[in-house]
């Protein structure tokens, strides 16, 4: 009954909401065979608040001063609990009982630091149920499908608070992913870890920089119980980044490059499973003694960004890349041409100028074409070319209008990229992919083959076209 109030009764629910601090005591009351009468107001007064002489409880109690000490030292070493977890419908009695409670019971430096709510498990977008038929016990799921790819499908199925629905096709999904990373590392097992920095290609610095940003979006996420996201990143995101990485890199024959390529995926196959570890912890571990490591991974310290490997530079520089493929390969799908060659025109140094004044101004807010204009022409070489100056920085304004802030600020800082580089160190690709040879001219080059005068519709970002 509620002690103030004997027409009220105490319901069971709200009284059975500190049981975690029972857990710290239960091992010495069946150790030592404690007696509930020994279990006294002043025991738990002290053991719990700190109130009371622990000679003079054990003299009424019985129990050694010595046990005592060690239930009250235990309770504030596991105390306060960092989170509980629960399903969303117990908010409005359990939880919040639990909350009434510990404010109630205990000082505040022991209430709970978290509490993380989640939906029901739903099956194929139906509640489970024997009715439906669709109840799956644990112990068969996992003897038919794995821990692991069912912990992918549960945990990747939803948010907290959102209900998961999950599907048997997501299962066996996810299953197929887990054996592609088990046969990659079978196939990258050398003990060879030394990573040569200074003999990695473009491609290599661009894979390695979105490692980087891999690791720190993964921990963002896991620090804030976003599981999901997680599982987005370090399945589907990284599997698109080594998909065009291995389209890539696939021309390559040397004996050399293919070896630093492996080492490239192998250091990526490490931080991923270290990532995947703790949703998916039999294969990561599997994986990882494969790989040739001692320390467990359950051991191992979680990744961290490796500042070296930041690269915004690759990064646009592969993008360049990436565009230019799908340009020339919606050209020849729309045009239906067979090409004979292709040439690329990479814009010149005065457009690169206009352009990095054009993002600097944006960054402001808005264009102010007159400033912008008479800015440019302080520089004696602009004003040569002022109306080429002057219709160049009209063609602009929509390229760069259909940028994110990110995109601007990162190419502001970049400044003038080396296109005719980059295009020319991916040619072979380029060349590969089209089955035909593909040449890189700067537009100002005075020996440029350029037949249909096109070198002048280039633009920093945006190399012009021709296919013959």
């Amino acid at each position: 009954k509620l002690p103030w109030d004997s027409e009220w009764k105490i319901e069971a629910l709200s009284d059975s909401v500190i049981y975690m601090a029972y857990y710290l005591l239960s091992k010495y009351i069946n150790l030592f065979n404690i007696e509930s009468d020994k279990l006294t107001d002043d025991l738990f007064d002290y053991v719990f608040l700190g109130i009371g002489d622990p000679a003079i409880i054990s003299t009424n109690t019985g129990l050694e001063e010595s046990i005592l000490k060690d239930m009250r030292d235990e309770f504030m070493y596991f105390y306060p609990l960092d989170s509980r977890h629960s399903g969303r419908d117990l908010v409005p009695n359990h939880l919040t009982f639990f909350i009434f409670n510990h404010s109630a019971v205990f000082p505040r430096e022991y209430w709970p630091k978290e509490i993380v709510v989640n939906g029901s498990v739903l099956m194929e977008g139906k509640k489970m149920s024997k009715t439906y038929g669709n109840i799956i016990p644990l112990r068969d799921a996992v003897k038919k499908y794995g821990a692991d790819p069912l912990r992918l499908t549960i945990m990747g199925a939803s948010e907290l608070l959102a209900d998961a629905d999950i599907s048997l096709e997501d299962v066996h999904m996810y299953s197929e992913r887990l054996e592609k990373l088990h046969t990659a590392a079978s196939q990258l097992c050398s003990n060879d870890k030394l990573l040569e920095y200074d003999k990695l290609a473009i491609e290599d610095r661009w894979i390695l920089h979105r490692l980087q940003s891999h690791i720190m979006k993964v921990t963002e996420a896991m620090n804030n119980s976003r599981v999901r996201e997680v599982i987005h990143y370090s399945i589907y995101i990284m599997d698109q980044d080594l998909q065009w990485y291995l389209r890539r890199t696939s021309h390559n024959t040397n004996n050399s490059r293919k070896q630093t390529i492996n080492k490239v995926l192998r250091e990526i196959l490490e931080i991923r499973i270290k990532m995947l570890a703790p949703i998916t912890p039999f294969i990561s571990e599997e994986i990882s003694e494969m790989m040739g490591n001692a320390v467990p991974l359950v051991s191992a310290a979680w990744p961290e960004i490796n500042e070296l490997l930041v690269d915004i530079i690759a990064e646009e520089s592969e993008e360049l890349v990436k565009n230019t493929i799908d340009d020339l390969l919606n050209i020849t799908k729309v045009t239906k041409i067979i090409p004979k060659k292709i040439v690329l025109y990479t814009s010149s140094s005065w457009k690169w100028e206009i352009y990095l004044e054009y993002l600097k101004e944006w960054d402001k807010g808005k264009i102010n074409m007159k400033k912008l204009m008479e800015n440019l022409m302080c520089n004696i070489d602009m004003k040569k070319r002022a109306k080429d100056v002057a219709e160049f920085a009209k063609t602009l304004s929509k390229d760069s209008s259909e940028l994110s802030f990110d995109i601007r600020d990162i190419r502001s800082k970049i400044g003038q990229l080396n296109e005719k580089r980059i295009l020319e160190l991916a040619s072979k690709f380029l060349s590969s992919e089209l089955k035909v040879e593909v040449k890189v001219y700067d537009e100002s080059s005075l020996t440029k083959y350029d037949p249909m005068n096109r070198a002048k519709l280039t633009r920093p970002y945006r190399p012009a076209i021709f296919v013959e």
